[in-house]
């Protein structure tokens, strides 16, 4: 957990503060309304946190749900586009090391997260195998290299 702390830290001390942070975001919650405008839909797991986590957690499913390397063209521009959104907070170099920082942490970030939601009443039907453990599996693998 040291580790996991120091990670924690290092991201608090970046200029990219905390918002509102999906908590669940990827393309099945982005809709177009009768303008042609896209709206995200289904915020029911949103809460106060970095705002890389939802992206990196977005990155993650779109490589398992729809074939797209992370490192690729089509994941790359989505996060060119999103780190232009924070250009005005922080350095290239900080948004870059925000980025890896997430990137370590979200499979811990949302194990926490899951967890606290899985003590819901409503939410217990969602419990299953995995749910937990895969990202727990994922974050100690990724505190090993």
């Amino acid at each position: 957990m040291a580790r996991a702390q120091s990670l924690c830290d290092r991201l608090a001390a970046l200029p990219i503060l905390d918002s509102v942070e999906h908590g669940d975001f990827s393309d099945g919650n982005v809709m177009v309304d009768a303008t042609g405008a896209p709206r995200v839909i289904d915020w029911a797991e949103a809460r106060v946190a970095h705002p890389f986590f939802s992206f990196e957690r977005m990155a993650a499913r779109l490589g398992r749900w729809r074939g797209l390397d992370r490192e690729g063209p089509g994941i790359k521009r989505l996060e060119i586009a999103h780190n232009a959104a924070w250009s005005a907070l922080a350095a290239p170099s900080e948004i870059a090391q925000a980025r890896e920082l997430a990137k370590s942490l979200q499979s811990l970030y949302f194990v926490v997260c899951d967890a606290a939601l899985l003590r819901l009443p409503y939410m217990r039907a969602e419990l299953r195998i995995g749910r937990l453990a895969n990202p727990v599996h994922a974050f100690i693998h990724a505190s090993r290299r």
